[in-house]
């Protein structure tokens, strides 16, 4: 493998990475604003319910503080089960973990690309080729571990990057690299 397709190789692998980055990113904020609203939605319920209940002791007869009573209880109930049915707390740390990683590696992947850049045509590029192949390893790890992504999370992505063309990064490339790495050659 000579210089030039090892530095495309790389390049390829950035541009994937800051993708699966990007959308990664937006499926974590995604789920953090349902975990906020799951927890409102708790909060509120257990005042209902509790405060209804205390109002029962004091008030017998009065049906719509039972309806409160029991619309908080159920609410409580049914939030509880739907947030521990889709496991949200887990989901989100295994994508704020991605996330994290990811961005270190598409700084490493950034800083090979330049080394393999830098270097002259006859010196060896095997250390910068095992590199290469750990960070995809570890890359496939990640992906591995992610839930997919919905629609609309891939949608905000693809316009938080401006421009629509979802599946060919190298047309985003003027956006998610540096300028130094648009090109192996230093002319073009």
């Amino acid at each position: 493998m000579d210089r030039e397709n090892l530095f495309n190789d790389v390049k390829d692998l950035l541009l994937s990475v800051k993708w699966t980055h990007k959308i990664t990113a937006v499926h974590y904020d995604r789920l953090s604003k349902y975990n906020s609203w799951i927890v409102w939605v708790k909060v509120a319920a257990a005042f209902i319910s509790s405060g209804s209940v205390a109002s029962l002791l004091i008030w017998f007869d009065l049906w719509y503080i039972k309806l409160l009573s029991i619309i908080g209880s159920v609410g409580f109930t049914a939030i509880e089960l739907v947030s521990n049915k889709f496991n949200l707390e887990k989901n989100r740390a295994i994508l704020f973990n991605a996330k994290e990683e990811l961005w270190e590696i598409s700084l490493e992947l950034t800083s090979l690309d330049r080394e393999i850049k830098s270097k002259s045509n006859n010196i060896s590029l095997q250390d910068e080729k095992r590199e290469y192949l750990e960070l995809l390893n570890r890359v496939k790890g990640i992906q591995l571990k992610l839930s997919s992504p919905i629609q609309k999370d891939i949608e905000k992505a693809s316009k938080e990057i401006k421009d629509r063309h979802d599946s060919n990064n190298r047309e985003n490339e003027k956006v998610l690299l540096p300028p130094d790495l648009w090109n192996f050659k230093e002319k073009d």
